[in-house]
């Protein structure tokens, strides 16, 4: 009796087939990355804009009565803006984009004023982005369009 060997069949030709699959599945790919960055880029501005406002907040929680509208207002718009700037968002944010509410110990709106100082204060501030712009992302729709998305992020917090 002789010994059985696994006979070996010839190899199919596939020498192209990998850059054909690599081809096909390159482009999913590269649109899968181009969300992922566009993604974290909306959420660096939002998180840089919630921060701003944040600051923004506890300046006026800590501004002095007398001045509260005259002068802390606009400091604080200014502050959102700077850190907004610092933090790598574009110059398009001024300080018409930031809005301070005032309220009073129920929660009501109420104007701000000078030596009359709020129960409560809210800094927001309103930015639009477009979403793809540094790389086309496909949208619901099926387009390759960039996609306008308005950032508003906002922080209440106690005048102390």
């Amino acid at each position: 009796m002789f010994p059985v060997f696994a006979t070996r069949t010839a190899p199919r030709r596939q020498s192209g087939s990998a850059a054909v699959e690599f081809a096909l599945l390159l482009i999913p790919l590269l649109l899968m990355a181009g969300v992922i960055v566009e993604l974290g880029r909306a959420f660096w501005y939002y998180d840089a804009l919630a921060k701003s406002t944040r600051d923004a907040a506890r300046l006026l929680s800590m501004a002095a009565p007398e001045s509260f509208a005259t002068d802390g207002i606009p400091s604080a718009a200014a502050l959102v803006v700077n850190a907004a700037h610092a933090a790598g968002v574009p110059a398009v944010l001024d300080a018409d984009d930031v809005a301070v509410t005032c309220y009073d110990i129920d929660y009501r709106e109420e104007a701000c004023a000078d030596n009359d100082p709020p129960y409560y204060l809210r800094v927001d501030v309103s930015y639009s982005l477009t979403v793809g712009d540094l790389f086309p992302v496909v949208f619901p729709a099926g387009s390759l369009a960039p996609l306008p998305v308005t950032l508003a992020p906002a922080t209440t917090m106690r005048y102390m």
